[in-house]
């Protein structure tokens, strides 16, 4: 019995001495991650807004409890006490990453020091971070190239280094991240091209590399990422065609590609992308008014030739729709009136000929209406039918005849340009007061009358212009 005894006591003994070992090293490891971060709070310009870091002594506390990390700000822990998080957003931090030891944070999840004003490279050792789920660097002002070593964080969902200085290339191991779901790298100097790479990350549903220098062609192998759901690329210097892989993203709601170098046409099966909402680039074709559920479609400023096609009445679901600064031509498809959600239609700067038909007058929640610069004639259309027109543009066109009737009720105009038509009537009797009115242009027309002192009441008019007109009488004293 006395033998038994004796084995439980060293048992226990043991067992205590495993205990302490345990805290101890425990111990040593928070004590490391707290100094770590003392360490970089004294190599940062501005660290008002880490005060709570210093270790002040505290009589009714431990030691072990003073040395934690896990009460400062930004701080947050485990159970065991490791830092899992750093997270100081906008806190007007100046200094740099390279002054905080990565290695001592082998728990850290999330990394959060976005809009603050650290400068310098992200460091290579940011690949020890192995239980990392999110990096977020975005709008500071890092520089240098993306480390290779990012390739290493197998488990990170999200990836956000926007809006910093960062150059050079994309790194083909960002294809190890199989697990990223948002990638943002936008506004930066990244060139290069899109590695293939990329057709790793099986996951990714939000892609935004827009405002670099990115050039080469877009892989193919884009289409194979098949969660995408908004994918920005605008204001690179890509090149080449668009791969018709990328109708196989069957989610994909946003994809814009404008200000590149694209080329060649938009392939035609791209009526598979069932819930597309915005696409830029390329020959139009008639296949585009198959989509089944668009809301928002710009393909303006390109090179587009041919007709504007009639299918495109088959969008009912459309609220914006821009094929501006572009060649089409010939006329307006009258299909284009069955869009009654369209609040913006944007036409101008093509060649666009003919009249405007009458079923544009069917658009009656129309906000903005921009047809100028093309070869219209005929007379303007009625529009603002539900006053709720705000910007009227039909300027440097072959317009004739009366302005349209409803013109003169509509309330809800800010900005009118007409300048360079054939237009007619009394300008006394066509419009009437608009008290949001700032900007109207009527010059070069054949307006005649007098000046009404209606426009007096127009309070917020900042330009008025009715040069090259037939007009005559004084200028109402209401004008002042």
């Amino acid at each position: 019995m006395a033998r038994d005894k004796s084995l439980s006591l060293v048992l226990l003994l043991l067992w205590a001495m495993v205990l302490s070992s345990n805290n101890s090293a425990a111990s040593l490891e928070s004590q490391a991650e707290a100094d770590a971060l003392l360490k970089w709070k004294a190599s940062l310009l501005e660290r008002e807004a880490l005060s709570s870091w210093s270790l002040l002594p505290n009589a009714n506390a431990s030691t072990t409890q003073d040395s934690s990390p896990c009460n400062r700000t930004g701080i947050s822990c485990n159970s065991a006490g490791r830092v899992t998080g750093i997270s100081l957003h906008d806190a007007g931090l100046q200094g740099k990453l390279d002054n905080l030891s990565f290695s001592s944070f082998p728990n850290l999840a999330h990394i959060v020091l976005d809009q603050n004003a650290l400068l310098g490279t992200i460091p290579a050792q940011i690949g020890t971070l192995s239980e990392l789920i999110t990096l977020d660097l975005s709008s500071n002002q890092l520089s240098g190239s993306i480390p290779k070593e990012i390739g290493e964080l197998k488990k990170v969902t999200m990836v956000n280094l926007s809006n910093n200085h960062i150059a050079g290339s994309i790194p083909s191991s960002l294809g190890n991240l199989t697990n990223l779901v948002n990638l943002y790298m936008f506004d930066n100097q990244i060139s290069g091209s899109i590695p293939q790479q990329v057709e790793n990350l099986k996951f990714l549903e939000q892609l935004d590399v827009s405002g670099n220098l990115l050039n080469g062609s877009l892989p193919a192998t884009l289409g194979n990422l098949t969660n995408l759901v908004f994918v920005f690329l605008c204001s690179n210097e890509i090149s080449g065609p668009i791969p018709s892989e990328i109708a196989n993203l069957k989610k994909l709601i946003w994809f814009q590609v404008c200000t590149n170098l694209l080329t060649g046409s938009i392939p035609s099966n791209l009526e598979n992308m069932t819930t597309l909402e915005s696409y830029l680039t390329g020959p139009i074709p008639p296949s585009l008014g198959n989509l089944s559920r668009p809301t928002n479609l710009y393909l303006f400023q390109n090179q587009f030739t041919g007709p504007i096609p009639p299918s495109f009445g088959n969008l009912r679901s459309l609220t914006d729709l821009s094929l501006a600064l572009n060649q089409l031509t010939g006329p307006i498809p009258p299909p284009l009136g069955n869009l009654t959600s369209l609040t913006v239609l944007q036409l101008f700067d093509n060649p666009l000929s003919s009249s405007v038909p009458t079923e544009i007058s069917n658009l009656t929640r129309l906000e903005r209406l921009h047809l100028g610069n093309n070869n219209f004639s005929g007379h303007l259309p009625q529009v603002c039918q539900s006053r709720s027109l705000t910007h009227f543009t039909a300027c440097n066109n072959y317009f004739t005849g009366p302005m349209p009737e409803s013109l003169r009720n509509c309330t809800t105009l800010i900005r009118v340009r007409l300048e360079h038509n054939q237009l007619t009537g009394n300008i006394s009797q066509v419009f009437g007061v608009y008290p949001s009115l700032e900007y109207i242009d009527l010059s070069y027309n054949k307006l005649h009358g007098e000046l009404s002192p209606r426009w007096g009441q127009c309070q917020n008019l900042t330009l008025l212009k009715i040069s090259e007109n037939k007009l005559t009488g004084r200028i109402p004293p209401e004008i002042g």
